[in-house]
């Protein structure tokens, strides 16, 4: 019995000693809901406490996700009180506007008390920062930006051009011939080499497509091969078998690209993260390229020729079939396209040049215009046309030229944004 009285004393002792109280957690400021735009300071006020000691506080800027942006503070403070007043800035270029939250977390080692106060983040607005224009000058290529009604020298490819383009995001700038050996990747502005070589082939790039969203570069070859191009290098996505890849488009996260073998063509709808093939259909038309309409999660709208006439095919996702299109559009034959805005996009036909509204309800036609090459800047809404030794922005209707530039051996444009 002499060991039982000490025992019960230790285990009341402990009881009493144990920590049962949460650190507590004033958030002053900001108040809820208020809004900073890009380059603003947020601005934090807050008293922590607890009854015996803290141990740690972090204060972070998260969304509904719990995922953290912006910058993350850490304190560790040697008593019970902590008075915050530290200033986070609002300095992401990426970060997208919504609703998100000043998180507080403080623990004493054994309680823990979370804080919140809903703010909201506004983006940085997207600026279109240069113009590039692609010239063929004689074997070479010469890569000049657009200031004013004047091509300023940029740089030289040491070849000639094909496909290429420059991602606003990662900053990587690529060219490439017809022969893969020829593909160049450039960092921008400092145009240091990146490693993004093709391994040795002798096959030959028939194909491209940058994928914005993703910050991707997609090469279709000869022999029915697909390669992808990021900072990282240039890797091998999936073989379409023994079949030249002539276009390659996207759509809801998987690639649209059609093949020519030696007796059928063929649509394949192939996953962009991992290559797999989920739906190959053939096809007998000449097909000219593929539309992306916003409206339309499920179909791609796939544009060519039949029987000496324009052609427009829905292709459903779901299904994985072809659906004819029996609304009206212009039937001359069809030269090249673009996405356009929303359900917008633009088809040069023989007849000119027309842009359809609002999916396939509506088409205006400019009859004096036929370029080889469109590219849209979805940011002004202004339509850039390539022309022979010429390049035309156009409003977005299409119909009224807003600027006309002499560009001996235009080839090419890029669009060059903040973001």
């Amino acid at each position: 019995m002499c060991f039982v009285l000490p025992l019960l004393l230790l285990a009341g002792c402990r009881k009493r000693d144990e920590d049962r109280l949460a650190p507590s957690i004033q958030l002053e400021s900001p108040y809820v809901g208020a809004t900073f735009y890009y380059l603003n300071s947020i601005s934090v006020e807050a008293t922590v406490q607890d009854d015996r000691q803290l141990e740690y506080v972090t204060l972070e800027i998260t969304n509904a996700q719990n995922i953290r942006y912006l910058e993350t503070k850490n304190y560790y403070p040697t008593g019970n009180t902590l008075e915050i007043n530290y200033t986070i800035a609002h300095n992401d270029l990426f970060l997208s506007s919504g609703t998100y939250y000043v998180k507080i977390t403080a623990s004493d080692g054994v309680n823990q008390q979370i804080a919140f106060r809903e703010i909201q983040l506004i983006e940085a607005p997207r600026l279109l920062e240069r113009i590039f224009v692609v010239r063929d000058v004689g074997g070479t290529t010469a890569i000049d930006s657009l200031s004013g009604n004047n091509l300023l020298p940029g740089f030289t490819y040491a070849h000639t051009y094909n496909f290429g383009g420059i991602d606003s995001r990662t900053q990587q700038l690529v060219l490439c011939g017809a022969n893969p050996a020829t593909l160049a990747s450039y960092s921008y502005p400092d145009l240091q080499a990146i490693n993004a070589a093709f391994p040795l082939t002798d096959d030959v790039i028939s194909a491209f497509y940058h994928d914005k969203q993703q910050h991707s570069f997609f090469w279709g070859t000869e022999q029915g091969h697909i390669w992808k191009t990021t900072t990282s290098g240039t890797q091998l996505v999936t073989s379409t078998g023994p079949s030249r890849v002539m276009h390659i488009g996207m759509h809801s996260g998987h690639l649209i690209v059609a093949t020519q073998g030696v007796t059928n063509n063929f649509i394949h709808v192939i996953r962009a993260d991992n290559g797999v093939i989920e739906t190959t259909l053939p096809f007998s038309w000449e097909l000219k390229g593929t539309v992306e309409l916003a409206s339309d999660n499920n179909r791609v709208l796939i544009i060519g020729n039949q029987n000496n006439a324009a052609h427009f095919v829905w292709l459903n996702l779901a299904t994985a079939a072809f659906n004819e299109v029996f609304n009206f559009y212009e039937t001359s034959l069809v030269r090249s396209l673009c996405n356009g805005s929303g359900n917008d996009f633009y088809v040069v036909h023989d007849n000119g040049l027309a842009h359809y509204s609002n999916g396939l309800n509506s088409y205006t036609l400019n009859a004096d215009l036929t370029p080889t090459r469109l590219i849209y800047d979805d940011l002004q809404h202004v339509l850039c046309g390539v022309l022979t030794d010429e390049l035309l922005f156009l409003n977005e209707t299409g119909l009224n030229t807003l600027q006309s530039i002499a560009a001996p051996g235009i080839q090419d444009v890029w669009l060059k944004y903040n973001k």
